[in-house]
């Protein structure tokens, strides 16, 4: 469930970026990316890797201007590559690439979180919350939570439960859940 929020998230937010979601926010092939996502996941657990890798490094090609999928598979290329050197990759701090991690959720921000109405604090806070608590708590599912939770309350505090889901309130109970067992 995390690995699919995550890896949500940073689909819509470089679908976005790449102009390939329509004007309702639709995003074409959606299924293909998530399967492709999929395989990508069990692979990861297969040479115990983070699953979130799978399309972040797609930001940056992105960017640079590739739509086709090339420059994703020159990428996959280059990081199976990497296994056979991974031993000497642990020698780089983490602070070396927090630079680079910092950009690419620039990038990612740049469209979406322009179209957030924060005139509505019942929909602008949980944004606000959902993308503050993601590097605060080093979680992008603890910042979801937080994000979802705040967006069922408030929406319930203003009198607009209407607007709530059943999705999101399902979400909500369940990440209060997983808040308190932690």
């Amino acid at each position: 469930m995390v690995d699919l929020f995550d890896n949500m998230s940073t689909l819509i937010g470089l679908s976005y970026r790449a102009g390939f979601m329509d004007k309702q926010g639709n995003i074409p092939s959606l299924d293909r990316a998530l399967i492709s996502d999929s395989i990508a996941t069990m692979g990861a657990g297969l040479i115990g890797t983070p699953t979130s890798t799978a399309i972040l490094e797609s930001a940056v090609g992105i960017e640079a201007g590739a739509r086709t999928g090339l420059c994703a598979l020159f990428l996959a290329g280059f990081f199976a590559l990497t296994l056979f050197v991974a031993p000497l990759l642990t020698l780089v701090p983490a602070f070396a690439t927090a630079c680079v991690l910092i950009i690419v959720g620039y990038m990612m921000l740049q469209g979406t979180a322009s179209r957030i109405n924060f005139s509505d604090i019942t929909t602008g806070l949980p944004c606000f919350l959902t993308i503050f608590m993601m590097p605060f708590t080093f979680n992008i599912a603890t910042g979801l939570a937080f994000g979802v939770i705040s967006f069922v309350l408030l929406k319930l505090l203003a009198g607009k439960k209407e607007e709530i889901t059943l999705t999101m309130a399902v979400l909500a109970v369940v990440f209060v859940g997983i808040l308190i067992s932690h």
